[in-house]
């Protein structure tokens, strides 16, 4: 595995001070994947802003993860709409 495309879930957890179980129902909804890789998980470093913002809107904003996964979407939408 290539390291520099990926970064440790563990290291996410610590610096962000969010919980496992949090990670879980964040990958229950599909919001990100976890790869695991020789006893390790990782994230792919392209989600890293994605997830930041997850953890933003749940953390800053109360935002539930229903909530969350609403937002995602509509982001998604307005994204793709702007580059049509």
């Amino acid at each position: 595995m290539e390291q520099k495309n990926f970064i440790r879930l563990q290291k996410i957890i610590q610096y962000h001070g969010i919980s496992r179980h949090e990670i879980t129902e964040w990958v229950e909804y599909e919001f990100f994947e976890i790869v695991e890789e020789e006893g390790s998980e990782y994230i792919r470093e392209d989600e890293l802003d994605k997830i930041e913002r997850i953890i933003r809107l749940h953390r800053d904003l109360g935002v539930n993860s229903p909530g969350i996964d609403i937002i995602l979407r509509l982001r998604e939408k307005l994204e793709r709409l702007q580059r049509s």
